[in-house]
């Protein structure tokens, strides 16, 4: 009987992750003032936070996630798209300081993973996008804005 009664707990207990959610918190991304006249690139970087949610009791397994960047319309030959009007500024986002591969959707490959363990301590997890809007593109004064997508798969 004790026997019987283990193993239903342990059904009861066992699910697939160690998350029932996952929550994602951002920084702005803020350039600031572009010149361009200047040679070189204007930079930036913004933080983004990933937080396992969990319901208390000790889950069965580790969570996997990967953290990717949503190729919305306004992406064009690589680039991402700021607008101000009908004025644009091309820009990238990518996973490293000043080069490297541009931060793409969860299908490109090119994205942050991590992993959250079976434990009930907090597990927040920060990640660090750079921001670079090439050089010398003529462009009128203006506000320039984009929204950046955030897509999570756990």
């Amino acid at each position: 009987m004790k026997r019987l009664m283990l193993i239903c707990m342990l059904l009861v207990c066992a699910r697939a992750n160690a998350c029932l959610s996952i929550d994602v918190t951002t920084t702005d991304l803020i350039f600031g003032i572009y010149n361009p006249l200047e040679n070189t690139p204007l930079q930036s970087s913004f933080d983004v936070t990933v937080d396992c949610v969990t319901d208390g009791v000790v889950p069965a397994l580790t969570t996997v996630f990967s953290l990717g960047l949503v190729a919305n319309s306004e992406v064009s030959q690589g680039y991402r798209i700021l607008s101000s009007g009908t004025d644009q500024l091309q820009y990238t986002v990518s996973r490293n300081y000043g080069a490297g591969p541009e931060w793409g959707a969860l299908s490109s490959g090119r994205v942050f993973s991590g992993r959250f363990a079976a434990i009930l301590l907090p597990q927040a997890q920060v990640f660090r996008g750079y921001a670079s809007i090439a050089p010398r593109q003529n462009v009128r004064v203006g506000t320039y804005t984009d929204t950046l997508v955030l897509e999570v798969a756990f």
